[in-house]
């Protein structure tokens, strides 16, 4: 069946990630969506990700540890724990 990408990234600079809020997808314009701070909140700002994986995100954001073979987007912020 395949691996299920996400679409769409939170960027929102109020939406730091967070493990207080366990809800991380939401569907955006019938996609998935990633939120790093918490998918039920208002005021996300997505942003396309090209068809990304859940750990590679999770990762990027700093939610769980490893390092990831893909690169940050352009224009994203690395985010420091």
């Amino acid at each position: 069946m395949g691996v299920k990408l996400i679409a769409y990234e939170c960027v929102a600079p109020e939406h730091q990630p967070s493990l207080l809020h366990p809800d991380k997808l939401t569907i955006h314009d019938g996609h998935w969506a990633f939120c790093a701070f918490d998918a039920r909140a208002e005021g996300h700002r997505w942003s396309e990700t090209g068809g990304e994986q859940m750990e590679v995100l999770l990762t990027r954001s700093g939610l769980v540890g490893g390092v990831s073979a893909h690169e940050p987007r352009t224009g994203a912020k690395a985010l420091v724990g």
